[in-house]
């Protein structure tokens, strides 16, 4: 980690430390980086240039917006927020949210680590893309989405890394106290191995909206074994309905989909 501020500072504790004033209206940066520990300390950034820098192009990035339907300022509030759970080198998109270890209560141990795209929430949030207008958006996550899936058909995931990673193996950080005493803290997440037959139909539709596709059939109508309930089902539960419900959606959308794929789906400019 590199924090770099004008403020004279100091170690104390495994802390960093420093004292200033500051007058009404007067500015103090600070820069918190994180680089490989193998690679050249950072240069400097000038941090309000950074900030404008930043403000501009989400500026520009929402203009591009074509929603033009009720409450246009919580919409697009909405797609700022989806955009920015996006992981940019590779499209993926972290929608369940992008924490780990925060409990639903103090004191709960459900607390999973939601650090990861799960097919379910990031269909859902690609769709409200492209009701945006986003396409290129859509397209990198075509793209996410066929390298994370390459492979068996059979052996589709809920859930990958988002650079498409697909051993997410859970495992808990005992010597930290979590949030509130929220024990334990964990990193991965047991999930990645359940089976929810739904995820196939949502991806297709999805894959249809945007008129290209890429998940692949499960050619003889066999499933690899029960399905489990949603994300925060994680421990054996029983068969839900709303698996069997969007199957239909793979029944419907899915040759629509894989027509759309043969046609071929051009790459925006």
């Amino acid at each position: 980690m590199l924090l770099q501020t004008p403020v004279e500072v100091s170690g104390a504790d495994h802390r960093t430390e420093g004292e200033f004033e500051v007058d009404a209206g007067e500015r103090v940066s600070f820069r918190l980086a994180w680089f490989p520990s193998h690679h050249d300390i950072p240069g400097p950034v000038q941090p309000e240039r950074a900030l404008a820098t930043t403000a501009a192009w989400w500026h520009e990035w929402s203009a591009r917006s074509t929603y033009r339907d009720e409450w246009p300022e919580l919409v697009q509030r909405s797609l700022i927020t989806l955009k920015a759970l996006t992981y940019a080198p590779t499209g993926g998109i972290v929608a369940a949210a992008a924490t780990t270890s925060l409990p639903e209560w103090p004191g709960s141990v459900r607390n999973w680590d939601y650090r990861f795209c799960w097919l379910r929430d990031a269909t859902l949030t690609l769709i409200a893309l492209l009701q945006g207008g986003y396409v290129k958006e859509a397209a990198a996550w075509r793209n996410w989405l066929f390298r994370a899936v390459a492979g068996d058909p059979a052996e589709l995931q809920i859930m990958y890394g988002p650079a498409g990673e697909r051993r997410l193996t859970e495992w808990e950080v005992d010597w930290l106290p979590g949030y509130e005493g929220s024990r334990p803290g964990r990193i991965g997440n047991a999930a990645s191995g359940q089976f929810q037959l739904d995820v196939y139909g949502e991806v297709l539709d999805a894959l249809y909206q945007g008129f290209y596709s890429g998940v692949p059939e499960v050619a003889d109508g066999t499933y690899p074994g029960p399905e489990l309930g949603g994300p925060d089902q994680q421990r054996g539960q029983p068969v839900r309905s709303t698996g069997s419900v969007v199957r239909l959606a793979d029944q419907l959308r899915g040759p629509a989909a894989i027509r759309a794929a043969v046609r071929g789906w051009a790459e925006p400019s």
